[in-house]
């Protein structure tokens, strides 16, 4: 089990640190096309049109960084959790907050990245109806697992939740 834990709790260093090393490269791609003047804008892996104002570029960098930002603050967390756990520290209520924090943030930045793909998505393309559910589609697949995993994050939480009661019982019994 410690193993299983010490080899998440590098998992997720490593996930922390792409993640702000990605939060960098697209602030490093602002400044390198304010600078540059470029014709084309890529962030992401999608190649920006050069009717797009500048301020429809910002507020797309701006809240995909939030989204990162937030999902690096979520990742700290979990973190904080996985040492709980390595600690031998399982059912306890800071646990219980955390991984609920964690559950339910996950869902917010699955509805964030839900709205920014579609917007984004929609932006890009000739807008006819099937355009409009080829981009809903599409837009789905990205956040079912985030919401996928924040559900089995929750669960996790509802059972810590649970063993926390039984454990608290059985210290009063004893």
């Amino acid at each position: 089990m410690k193993t299983i834990l010490k080899f998440l709790n590098v998992f997720i260093l490593i996930l922390i640190i792409s993640l702000i090393i990605d939060a960098f490269g697209e602030m490093y791609s602002i400044i390198h096309y304010l600078v540059d003047k470029r014709t084309t804008f890529e962030v992401r892996g999608i190649d920006f049109p050069t009717e797009w104002s500048n301020l429809n570029r910002t507020i797309f960098i701006i809240s995909s960084s939030i989204l990162t930002i937030f999902l690096v603050y979520l990742a700290f967390i979990f973190r904080k959790v996985i040492t709980s756990f390595s600690r031998n520290n399982y059912f306890s209520s800071e646990n219980v907050k955390q991984l609920t924090k964690v559950g339910k943030g996950l869902i917010v930045y699955g509805f964030g990245l839900f709205l920014i793909s579609t917007t984004i998505n929609l932006y890009l393309i000739e807008f006819t109806s099937y355009n409009f559910g080829s981009v809903i589609g599409k837009s789905i697949a990205k956040s079912v697992p985030v919401f996928i995993f924040s559900s089995f994050i929750l669960l996790i939480a509802s059972i810590i939740k649970k063993g926390n009661i039984l454990q608290e019982e059985n210290e009063l019994t004893i």
